[in-house]
């Protein structure tokens, strides 16, 4: 098994990651009118002749989860030093590449506290993104709070209990 997949056969976290993205069989606009499906899955133009128009199984679901947190664990792993040797901090810096991108994360203080090894200022950093632009307009989601908030205490503590 890969480091990759080691990090993402880890029930609670997969579970935290359904539970803050939610469960939609059908495609739906996400808060910044994305095309979303499953678990997250943003829906590319090219995808869109699939998803739009299908309802997805569990199984289908969770095998596109696995699929894009796989492309986000590889993105983190590119830009963190020495990610791969603490599972804990690698799977927060996963759900947050997979929530934000990982552009975001090459442009953050995050990253550059992290590749200093400077661990509580790089969670008190992730903490920071918990707003979306909404009609041009930067609007703090109380989901995505309680989701930095998951994130920051996986990293700091390994702790997957969920955020309410």
């Amino acid at each position: 098994m890969s480091s990759v997949e080691s990090i993402l056969d880890h029930k609670e976290f997969l579970d935290g990651i359904k539970h803050y993205e939610g469960r939609f069989p059908m495609a739906y606009k996400d808060p910044k009118g994305l095309w979303t499906i499953g678990y997250g899955h943003l829906v590319t133009k090219r995808e869109q002749g699939i998803y739009l128009n299908c309802t997805l199984t569990d199984e289908e679901m969770e095998a596109l989860l696995i699929k894009d947190l796989t492309g986000a664990a590889k993105d983190a792993q590119s830009v963190l030093r020495g990610i791969d040797t603490r599972p804990n901090q690698w799977r927060a810096m996963t759900d947050w590449v997979f929530n934000l991108g990982v552009g975001n994360l090459i442009e953050s203080t995050l990253r550059k506290l992290y590749n200093l090894q400077d661990f509580p200022a790089a969670a008190r950093q992730i903490n920071r993104w918990t707003k979306c632009t909404i009609n041009g307009h930067k609007v703090p989601l109380k989901g995505l709070i309680r989701r930095r908030q998951w994130e920051t205490n996986i990293f700091l503590d390994g702790n997957y209990e969920i955020v309410e």
